[in-house]
């Protein structure tokens, strides 16, 4: 009804944004095809009408309903056009979306080497324009990519760039980026060498240690503390009190991060 009231005004904007809306519920309803034609009409009427963002948003619509059906060719073809259109007009967060899209078309297809460079991308033009939330989201994606490819680097990027992150976000996200920080940070240690290791903790120290824990935000003192913890273990200090350290953050934590479990062979044996 709002459509065809919208088609009588000639409201090509108003039209765009109901065949998004039709689009969205199609999907929701299982009616992807249905999907595809209206998100299709949107771009269409948005790029008649000039209105550059809405057919942005339209195109992503497009990639993510060809993604959802499993026509990944198609998908990435979309999610591509949209990255090149977005950097012709440059628009930061529609760019960062744009990668995302073809980071997560190319993990679908099994591909998360070539999808890296575009997590990467995502994570710092997202972070750089404060879209914290949106990137939240994607440094657990970053992490999956690094592990399935065994990429140390990307390891590290994600415990250095988790850590930054997790001082922007709300207590939910922080919560859910600390064991992924964690994770990654354990097994970038695992298959690094040690000189590697050694430089990246310093820079991982750099962000999540303070000379004034105290005065941080509760999220970055556990993130300092555990930074610590590893770096001390790295550096050869007294075991029996790193274990007991990794034991006290683990009380404190659940034990979800298994500090404890991880510290209790001393990193000169870990690395013969």
């Amino acid at each position: 009804e709002g459509y065809g009231v919208a088609v009588e005004l000639g409201n090509r904007d108003e039209q765009a944004t109901f065949k998004l809306d039709e689009s969205f519920i199609h999907e929701m309803k299982g009616d992807l095809d249905a999907a595809i034609a209206a998100a299709a009409k949107a771009v269409e009427l948005s790029r008649i009408n000039h209105n550059n963002l809405s057919e942005l948003t339209a195109v992503g619509r497009l990639g993510a309903c060809y993604r959802e059906k499993g026509d990944f060719e198609t998908a990435l073809r979309v999610a591509m056009q949209g990255l090149a259109q977005a950097e012709r007009l440059a628009i930061s967060k529609e760019i960062g979306s744009f990668h995302l899209d073809i980071a997560s078309v190319l993990t679908q297809k099994d591909l998360s080497a070539e999808a890296m460079p575009h997590y990467r991308e995502a994570v710092m033009i997202l972070g750089n324009i404060g879209s914290w939330e949106l990137v939240a989201g994607v440094i657990p994606r970053l992490a999956t990519c690094a592990n399935q490819i065994n990429d140390a680097e990307d390891l590290w990027l994600v415990a250095i760039w988790g850590s930054q992150f997790c001082k922007m976000v709300e207590h939910h996200q922080w919560e859910r980026l600390i064991p992924v920080v964690v994770a990654a940070l354990k097994r970038a240690i695992e298959i690094s060498s040690p000189d590697a290791s050694h430089g990246h903790i310093q820079r991982l120290a750099s962000v999540a240690m303070s000379e004034k824990p105290q005065e941080q935000p509760v999220q970055m003192q556990l993130l300092g503390s555990i930074v610590y913890l590893f770096w001390i273990w790295m550096e050869g200090g007294d075991h029996a009190k790193i274990v007991d350290f990794a034991r006290h953050l683990d009380n404190q934590t659940g034990t979800v991060l298994k500090l404890e479990e991880f510290v209790g062979v001393p990193y000169s044996e870990q690395n013969r």
